[in-house]
Parts: structure tokens; sequence; C-alpha cells
């Protein structure tokens, strides 16, 4: 792993990390907003820029972490728990994985499971996933000699199919996503590529790597002959010119890479697994201080992997703790914490995190009590976009460690415990370090990261960025990089954050957990009587760096209403929302479902608004939709009625029924039923509110055809809101019924 050597020669420039510097924010030259309120890149003589980092992480970025059902558990047994765990992951690996690719999750109950071997996962849709990372969680024991705690692995390489394609342009800049091939008939949207960029003589001499000694020995810095893989996705195809799915993260300069050029090759990778995480457990090593060239616990390995992931995990006292491979495709961890409570003393230190591969995140991420240990190293020929955000660490910082890696992004982090000989931010020349490691990387940026001390060098060709960080810069022979903003912040905030926002919107940083808003309205139901206006609050409370403004929507409404937004959409606070009723707005109980939109961003809240009859006579129909036709009871047509119709057989029998429903008015009290009826001769007719006692009417007339000329009428007792009222008779039939009226008295 990475060697600590001391070498720096200070700037006589000293930046104080105060308050008032960090509070401050600047614009980069390098990105920077437009009027548009959009991202614009500055590109230099030969059109290389910052690429878009924002492909990087689960899914190609934007993409929320699944929570896989659970398929198969497991407890904690006396001694070595080895085959107890494996035996669970290799009966979830048998079953047939779903549409999405999962199969199932093993579920670790918490306790403390001694494992003195190496858990192997290497079915895709298989996840780990213990019941907590702290100290009443799940925490695996690693016991016995050193060995790897977890093996997640597919198998096999990238297997090329069919002719390559040589790369035409004189020059293709670092960041761009298309280019020119001879020949892209054999291509299409959706491949699976490799961009192949040779390692040839006349490069390696122009980066002076062809010169590198070491006790008196020659050094290879990268062997030529070499092929540096992208491996990237077909988005789209114009004549011959290709348009990938994510940024080339190198430049392609013909003058010296031709021949052989650079070319794209299809590929097919059938031992790759997908859909592997481990998740919400602890793990416990031996502490040692050891020279790395010893056995070592190590936490876990995870390589030959597309869209995977590593969440809420707490790793202690592991040596060259979570290693990501260079078959590595599209993974994202998350919230994974490795401390120490040992200090590491040998002069060769290890990493806590070992990033390669291509597209992968590193989010709220730290490593803690790291004397002596790198937090975070790159190995050889990586080509990213790669993203570590909002990183922290006691110690040292992050050091890409040997042999070109490409598009690597710090993001937001703070390194506090650097020197000057172990910086936080290292993007330089490791010369004849190890076995000739030379340039470490290129086409990296540091991103408004705060630590003592920064070496950031700019390597031939190439450009390596520090923007916005706020340290001291530190300086050794080769020239120093692109130094932009020092001393003081700059926005945006975070540029992975802004660029995926910009490119998937805001729906895709709320999947990743840093920034959504949440919607609520007061109060939850409120009544009016038709005609009248009825308001709401409406509360948009953000989180995280969300920021926009949320335009505020309803659905629901009642016939006849309007309803108004005031103001129409905020960034946070309260609006208020008015629903105004009208005269031919039906009484009843409505759900009203409120949206707060932000782009593809979306909350809903729902209340209730209940709309009573108005003040006056207000009349039902008998038959009318929602009403309990119960038993022999039935509507029929009736000419002379008020709608048409009427509801006859009511009676002889107590469950033969009539019930008026949806009556409301605005306020409890006193109010007078007039009962518009049919009948040949005189009956009876009970008439019974909200399922109470009953109070019977003696009714007579002459027809069954023609209501009687004057209504009955009887003074109840209604709530406020919504009321039903029942008639009928139980021991012989009823009049028929046309309508009621309801007035307030």
């Amino acid at each position: 792993m990475r060697k600590s050597v001391v070498v720096s020669i200070h700037l006589t420039l000293i930046l104080v990390l105060a308050a008032s510097v960090l509070s401050a924010q600047s614009a980069s030259t390098w990105v920077f907003f437009g009027s548009d309120g959009l991202l614009h890149y500055k590109t230099d003589s030969q059109g290389n820029r910052i690429m878009d980092f924002s492909f990087a992480g689960y899914k190609g970025g934007g993409v929320a972490l699944p929570v896989i059902p659970v398929a198969a558990s497991a407890s904690p047994v006396s001694g070595d728990n080895t085959s107890n765990i494996q035996a669970a992951i290799d009966s979830v690996s048998q079953l047939s994985p779903d549409a999405n690719g999962f199969r199932g999750a093993v579920l670790l109950a918490a306790g403390r499971y001694d494992v003195s071997g190496t858990l192997n996962v290497t079915a895709g849709g298989v996840v780990l996933r213990g019941s907590g990372s702290g100290a009443n969680g799940t925490i695996l024991n690693m016991t016995g000699s050193a060995h790897l705690l977890l093996s997640i692995k597919g198998s096999g390489t990238w297997q090329t199919v069919g002719p390559s394609a040589v790369m035409t342009d004189s020059f293709i800049p670092s960041g761009v996503m298309s280019f020119h091939v001879d020949n892209a008939s054999s291509f299409s949207v959706g491949d699976s590529v490799l961009i192949l960029r040779p390692v040839t003589q006349n490069w390696v001499h122009f980066m002076n790597m062809d010169t590198l000694v070491r006790n008196g020995q020659p050094q290879t810095w990268i062997k030529i002959g070499t092929s540096i893989r992208t491996d990237r996705v077909i988005a789209g195809i114009s004549g011959n010119q290709i348009t990938l799915d994510a940024p080339l993260t190198d430049s392609f300069d013909g003058t010296l890479l031709n021949p052989p050029a650079g070319s794209m090759v299809k590929y097919t990778f059938p031992g790759r697994i997908s859909q592997v995480g481990v998740e919400h457990l602890g793990v416990i090593a031996p502490a040692q201080d050891l020279d790395i060239s010893n056995p070592q616990f190590q936490a876990m390995t995870m390589d030959t992997v597309i869209n995977g992931w590593v969440r809420d995990v707490a790793i202690q006292d592991t040596d060259n703790s979570v290693t990501i491979g260079g078959a590595t495709k599209q993974i994202t961890l998350e919230g994974v914490s490795v401390s120490h409570s040992l200090a590491f003393t040998p002069t060769a230190g290890p990493a806590d995190f070992s990033i390669s591969g291509t597209r992968n995140l590193v989010s709220r991420c730290s490593s803690r009590n790291n004397t002596g240990v790198w937090p975070i190293v790159t190995q050889a020929e990586v080509t990213g976009p790669n993203a570590v955000l909002n990183f922290s660490a006691d110690q040292r910082g992050v050091a890409p460690h040997q042999r070109w890696a490409t598009g690597l992004l710090t993001d937001s982090s703070q390194l506090t415990g650097a020197t000057p000989s172990t910086q936080g931010i290292a993007y330089s020349n490791r010369g004849n370090f190890g076995s000739g490691q030379g340039w470490d990387v290129g086409w990296a940026v540091a991103w408004n990261v705060t630590s003592p001390d920064f070496l950031v060098q700019g390597p031939p060709g190439a450009h390596n960025w520090c923007i916005g960080c706020v340290g001291t810069v530190v300086t050794k022979s080769d020239p120093n990089g692109d130094y932009d903003s020092l001393g003081t912040h700059v926005t945006p905030n975070s540029l992975y954050l802004e660029q995926l926002k910009e490119r998937l919107g805001n729906l895709a940083v709320a999947n990743i957990g840093y920034g959504d808003f949440a919607l609520s309205a007061t109060p939850g139901s409120n009544s009016v009587a038709v005609g009248s206006t009825g308001s709401y609050s409406i509360s948009v409370a953000p989180s995280g760096i969300f920021t926009d403004s949320v335009a505020l929507s309803v659905s629901g409404a009642p016939a006849g209403a309007t309803v108004s937004f005031s103001p129409k959409s905020l960034a946070s606070g309260s609006a208020s929302m008015s629903i105004a009723t009208s005269a031919s707005t039906p009484p009843g109980t409505y759900t009203l479902a409120i949206a707060g939109a932000s782009g593809n961003l979306t909350h809903t809240t729902s209340v209730i608004l209940t709309v009573n009859a108005a003040v006056g006579s207000t009349s039902f129909e008998a038959e009318a939709a929602g009403n309990t036709l119960s038993g022999t009871a039935k509507a029929a047509t009736c000419s002379a009625c008020s709608g048409g119709k009427k509801v006859g057989f009511i009676g002889n029998g107590s469950n033969n029924f009539v019930t008026i429903n949806n009556i409301n008015v605005a306020k409890s009290g006193p109010y007078k039923v007039a009962i518009f009826y049919l009948v040949n001769g005189t009956r009876s007719l009970s008439v019974s509110v909200n399922g109470g006692s009953a109070t019977t009417l003696s009714l007579s007339g002459s027809s069954f055809s023609v209501p009687a000329a004057v209504p009955a009428a009887v003074t109840v007792q209604l709530k406020a809101g919504s009321n039903s009222i029942q008639f009928g008779n139980t021991t012989a039939f009823a009049p028929d019924l046309d309508r009621i009226t309801v007035t307030a008295q």
C-alpha cells in the first residue's frame, strides 16, 4: 500500500482556517453558475474541462439504494459462526432472482457473531443485512488468524466481442462523451463497450515516466503495450460519431497514442454479479500494529460487481479495510466508518478505503483515529468518474496511490489532521516510490475541501484542480496544479450534488439523502357552509441542500369550488390555501390531495373538507345516490315528484327503510325537517337521526302518485358536519318518500 515519505516545501502563504474565511464563498473560474442558473465550464486550449462526476454511484447516480425483502435469517450461535452465516447466504443464493435481479436479504439478528473465516457472496441479488451497526446491533467479531471477513465477488473478466473500431479524432478532450471512430456499423445503442487507451512509449516519455530509477534499478510506471480500459455503454450513434453514457476521464492525444490509437470494442461480462449489498452491521477485529507485508484482518472486498452497495457499516481495527476492485462499476459506499484503537507505526501504511473501478461513489464515510493509515487511496489505471463526497478523516486524507488513476473528485470533505508530509489531498507524482508509482492521478478535482495541507500537482498534458480549498499549499519539484479560489469556498457547495441535480433533477438528490422537503397542512379537516370559504395553512420544510421553490397544487376539490394559494410557490415557510365554494357546490365530505413539486421531486399531503348545507332550506332526494335503500325499499318512477322518482315499499319490517345520508350542516342545533311523502289513507312513519331513537309521525293523504299538498314536519337535533336520517316502520308499510328539506331553526 501507500508509503509515507516526507518531502515538502511550504509556500510562504499560510492560510488561516478562520470562521470568517469559511463563511465566505466565491465563484470558480473553471465551473461557475451562468445567468441561466446552471453550471458552465471553462475549457483549456485543447477543450479539456472538469467532467461531470454525477454519473458515479449505484445505478449511475441519483438512485435510492433498495430495501430488499428478507429471504433467510440467522442468529448468533456459540463458537464460530462462519458456517452458520454462510449457510444462510448460500440458501438465498439458490433462489431465483425477481424481475429486478433481487434474490433476497439474509437478516442477521442483533448480537455478537464470532467469525474465523471468510464469508463469500458470489451470486447476484443477495444482501447481507444486520440489525444495526451500533453496540446493540449486529457485530461480526473477527477471531482466529488474520483473514478477510467478507468477499463479494463474481467471476471472470471482460470478454470482447466482434471487431474493434479505431478512434479517429486527432485529439479527444477529457470530460467529453462523444468521439468519432473509423467504422461504427457493428455497434448499436445499448452496447457495453470498452474504450481502450494504449500505453505507448511516446506517452510514457511525454509523462517523464521512462527515467524512474530506484536503488540503481530502472522502474516501470505502466508497461508499454498495456491498454487502459474505460467501461461504458453506447448512448447514441450518429454516423461514425459515438456518444457514451458517461464522460471519458482522460484525453486521447493522437500525437502520443498513434499508433495504435485509441479504440472501442464490445464486451460481455457474464460473471459480473449485480444487486448485492452489505448493510446495517458492525465489524470488530483484533487491533494489530504490523507491517502490511504480514497477514491482516480485512473487513471486505468487492470486485466483479455492478450496481452494489455498502451502507451503515461500522468497522473497528481492520487494516486495508474496504477494497473496491478494478472490475466494479456503479458502487455506492454510504455511511461506512472505519476506526482504529492503535496507531500504525510501520513506514508503509495501510488504507481504510481503496477505490478502483469506475463510476463509484463514497458518500458520508469516515476514517477515525487513523494515525499512520491512509483514509482513501486509488490504485493503478483506474478510470472514473469516481467521487468522494462529505468524507472526513482525523489524519491524512485522499491520496491516490499509483500509476495513473483518472477522474477522481473529493467534494465537500473535512480532512483535519493532515500535515505537510501526509497531506489532506495528495494528487501528485510519486516518482520512484514503491516500484515506480509515478503520477498517481490526473484530471482529479478537490472541491471545497478543508485541510491543513494540500499537495496538488499538474501532470504533463493534464490537469489536477484544487478549487475552493481552505488550507496551505505544499510544493515539490513538479509544478503545482490548478489552485482556484484558494482559501475561500466556492459555489455550489457540492459539485457532485449540483451536477446530479442538473442532470437528473431534485428527485435524484433526494434519493441519495442530500436534499428534500417535507409538505404538511393544517388543520387536517375543515367545515364550511355552501357558498362560504375555508382556508388551510400549507407548510414547506426544506432539509439538506434543498433550496429550490416548491409549486403548490391541489386535486379533489368539489364542483363549483375555486382553490387559490398565496403564494403559489415557496422555498420554505407557509402558504395559505383558500377554497371558495359556490351555491352550486354539492354538500359532502371531500379529500383534497395537496401536491408540492420542485422539478421532478413531488410530495403530497391531504386534508378533509366538509361542505355543509347553507343556512335555509336544503333539499335531499330520497332516491339520490349515496342514500341507503334497505330491504324492500326501492326507487320507482313518479312524474309528479321533484326528481321524477320516489322511494316506495318502506316499512312492514325493521330491515325495510331508507336512510338519507350526507346531510351536512355548519353547526350543531335544532333543524326543521319537511317530509314530502305520498300515501292513500293514513300510515305511520318513524324518523331516526344518526342512529338515535325514533320519532313516529302519522301521515295522511289521497294518492300514491302525487305528493301530499302539505309536507309533514319534524324538528330534529343535527350535529355539525355530516348527518343521516332514517325513515321506516317496523310493523306496517309506511308512506312513500319523495324528498326532504332541512332548515336551520
